[in-house]
Parts: C-alpha cells; sequence; structure tokens
C-alpha cells in the first residue's frame, strides 16, 4: 500500500477545520473573510454543491501566521488579549445575514480595546 503523506495531512486539516462549532449556522451568513470570493463560488460553498477539490495552503499557512503572532502578544506584559486563538467568537448581524469573526481584540498598554486581523503573505 502507498501511503500519500500529503493526502493523509490534508485530510487530517479538514478534519480540524469542521471541528469549530460557532453557535450559529455560518452557511446562512456572508462571513468577512468570503466577501472578496467570487459569488457562484460562494453559493456552491453554502449549499454544499461538490465542486473542485482545493488544498487551501494559503489558508492553513494563514492559520499558523496567526497561531505565532497571538502567542508572541499573550508572551508581552503590556499587551492584553481576548476573543484571540481558540477563544475567537464570531459577531452575526441577523438582520443583514453578515457575520465577521475577527482575529482577536487587543489592548496596548491599557489603551483602548480594538478588533485584529492577522494577515500571512506568499
Amino acid at each position: 500500500m502507498k501511503m500519500d503523506m500529503k493526502a493523509i495531512i490534508i485530510g487530517g486539516q479538514r478534519l480540524l477545520d469542521t471541528d469549530h462549532d460557532w453557535g450559529f449556522d455560518r452557511t446562512k451568513f456572508l462571513n468577512s473573510s468570503e466577501a472578496d470570493n467570487c459569488i457562484r463560488q460562494l453559493w456552491y460553498d453554502k449549499n454544499g454543491v461538490a465542486g473542485e477539490e482545493q488544498e487551501w495552503g494559503f489558508a492553513w499557512r494563514g492559520r499558523m501566521a496567526e497561531e505565532y503572532v497571538v502567542r508572541c502578544l499573550r508572551a508581552r506584559n503590556d499587551v492584553s488579549l481576548a476573543c484571540a486563538g481558540g477563544e475567537q467568537r464570531s459577531y452575526p448581524d441577523e438582520t443583514l445575514r453578515l457575520s465577521a469573526t475577527p482575529d482577536g481584540e487587543i489592548s496596548i498598554e491599557e489603551g483602548p480595546w480594538r478588533g485584529i486581523e492577522i494577515k500571512s503573505i506568499d
């Protein structure tokens, strides 16, 4: 039996991707991270229509960068961080059917709290 390590790893990542419960059905909302996507692709994704299998390596790389940045911020004494990492929360608007899930909320040197969005670059 030939072992395809790449397929095994990607399969594990897909399991991790579907493991989080946001407390509402995200397929009923346009999420802020989807706003730039093709409207046809969004419809297929939201309606469970199987399309071409994609690896989404850039998205996984972004999650790893986010984990790294959150870990670094939490190490500092002058930074307060909330709703980050595994504690992220979504903000759905039932009327507009929009939602946003910032990567965290940050206060630096006891300043105002602000939402943060962490991005990686290729």
